[in-house]
């Protein structure tokens, strides 16, 4: 591993663990290990089916965005390289590493490698964006939960970049692409953008597209309700479907390792105010941590799998 790879690692999980040291100093840890060996099993078993489910779906729209320019990805391999991919991004310290290990896998199957890379770019891409679409339609009522404040600025600050990146996106062919000193990369960043602007502006693939983050994202915020209830958490579904885009979002941003540290700070303080106890709301959110962590095992024994063939 190289130097800079060891210190970008080294300092995601400094940044993970002085984030969970932060919320020790107001949370009964006895009581929330408590909640955790009394979590009820059976909502934790269906989280994790859904979430299963969930990844056979997300490749289902890999393979729409990815047939537009490159044609040829079967869904049965587009699903077993998701399934890795998802154990990958819980694995590895960049919440995006999954992305990574989708390219490794496929990489020698495809002759156009700017499409390749850029479909799976466009697919992560237009997943966040239904997040940061979940995110803006709830901002008044996380404005409402939070009392607006510094958390509030930030998180419209956060949404307010993500919507330029995706600007830049959509148009870096003729911005980005002309202003670049390297020919590779100007053709590259050309080609990725005008193969993103080909997806939005294609309506019938587009709202395919669409359909599908939307059942996505209400599922696995529904398998995120279902964490709660096993701790008998008092959350309601509604509650779950405003606060818990916001936190995606944030925990989205590759500074700690998998995000554990900002999901754990995020829930905590965002339910907190919602009157949830933070003994409970942590015990939550580890909780989904370790849910997401069991999912991706399909995806481990299909890794060993498809090495050794």
């Amino acid at each position: 591993m190289k130097r800079k790879s060891v210190v970008s690692l080294l300092v995601k999980l400094a940044i993970s663990a002085i984030l969970v040291a932060v919320l020790s100093f107001g949370i009964d840890f006895g009581e929330t290990f408590s909640t955790i060996a009394h979590a009820d099993l059976i909502d934790l078993a269906l989280s994790m089916v859904i979430l299963m489910a969930l990844i056979a779906l997300g490749a289902l729209r890999w393979k729409l965005v990815s047939d537009l320019q490159n044609p040829g990805l079967p869904l049965g391999r587009a699903t077993v390289v998701m399934l890795i991919g998802w154990f990958f991004n819980q694995a590895l310290p960049s919440t995006i590493g999954g992305d990574v290990v989708r390219g490794h896998l496929l990489w020698n199957d495809y002759l156009d490698k700017t499409k390749f890379v850029s479909a799976i770019m466009i697919d992560r891409l237009i997943g966040l964006f239904v997040v940061v679409v979940f995110t803006t339609v709830f901002l008044s009522d996380i404005d409402e939960t939070l009392g607006g404040g510094l958390p509030y600025i930030g998180l419209l600050v956060l949404v307010g970049v993500a919507y330029v990146c995706y600007a830049i996106a959509i148009t870096s062919d003729l911005l980005l692409a002309r202003w670049t000193p390297f020919p590779a990369l100007a053709r590259f960043t050309a080609g990725f953008s005008k193969a993103f602007r080909a997806v939005i502006t294609s309506p019938a693939l587009f709202a395919k597209i669409l359909a599908i983050g939307l059942i996505y994202q209400l599922a696995f915020l529904y398998s995120i309700f279902l964490v709660f209830e096993s701790v008998d958490a008092s959350v309601s579904f509604l509650e779950v479907l405003i606060l818990m885009p916001a936190i995606q979002l944030i925990s989205s941003i590759p500074v700690s390792y998998s995000g554990w540290g900002v999901r754990e700070q995020s829930i905590v303080f965002a339910f907190g105010m919602a009157g949830l106890a933070s003994s409970t709301a942590f015990a939550a959110s580890v909780l989904m941590g370790l849910v997401f962590i069991v999912a991706g095992f399909p995806g481990a024994i299909l890794w060993f799998i498809f090495r050794r063939s």
